[in-house]
């Protein structure tokens, strides 16, 4: 147990960093990372595993003990931003 609390919060802050990695990637070049997309969901989908196993909702044990999952294309769909737009300051 102790070994999964403290892999989801190593996990976390990886995340973290991927995030804004792929913020300053985005900035920068205009479009999103495929590579930071896949490996950022592949870390979702662990840290779900963990926090489903850590409250009792699931009995498989998630990596080390079994194998760390792997993304599929739709899994790591790009997003797109572009129908966004900011409110005004309307008077």
């Amino acid at each position: 147990m102790l070994l999964f609390i403290a892999a989801i919060y190593i996990v976390a802050l990886l995340m973290l960093v991927l995030i804004l990695a792929q913020v300053m990637f985005h900035l920068f070049s205009g479009s999103d990372n495929s590579q930071l997309r896949r490996v950022s969901s592949e870390l979702t989908m662990y840290m779900s595993e963990i926090l489903r196993f850590l409250s009792y909702n699931s009995e498989n044990r998630p990596f080390p003990f079994a194998p760390f999952p792997q993304a599929t294309t739709g899994d790591a769909k790009a997003v797109s931003y572009t129908h966004l737009t900011l409110p005004t300051n309307r008077e």
